[in-house]
């Protein structure tokens, strides 16, 4: 069975070096919906093990050493992300979606997601 981080990797595997503006350790989780009922959503939790970086091309995800293994960086351009914010059991969460991987979602701090596409330069589809 195909993860989210894999599902992702199938597109936006990437070996390029990130230039942006960066947040290292942070916490997010990967929401991997089922092929049959859409409304189940597997989440993967990632605390303080994502690499997040914005630019004005996109946004680079990576993984701290010990969760790296077979998870290579990705790099997803802006005009393939989708925002929306959602609330969380304890805090409220922002969404963004990947049309291309329709599966798959990716879930962080409200504050994060704000600072992130303030780093973006151009306009996140919402």
């Amino acid at each position: 069975m195909a993860s989210a981080w894999s599902l992702l990797a199938d597109k936006y595997s990437t070996a390029e070096t990130s230039i942006g503006h960066r947040w290292n350790f942070q916490s997010g989780m990967l929401g991997l919906r089922d092929e049959i009922d859409p409304t189940l959503e597997a989440l993967q939790a990632y605390r303080a093990a994502l690499h997040i970086v914005a630019n004005s091309a996109g946004l680079f995800l990576s993984l701290t050493r010990l969760f790296r293994m077979g998870k290579p960086a990705l790099f997803v351009p802006w005009s393939d992300i989708s925002t929306s914010e959602t609330e969380g059991a304890f805090s409220d969460k922002m969404k963004l979606d990947f049309p291309a991987v329709p599966r798959v979602s990716l879930y962080i701090s409200d504050a994060l997601g704000r600072e992130v596409i303030k780093h973006a330069g151009s306009p996140v589809a919402t």
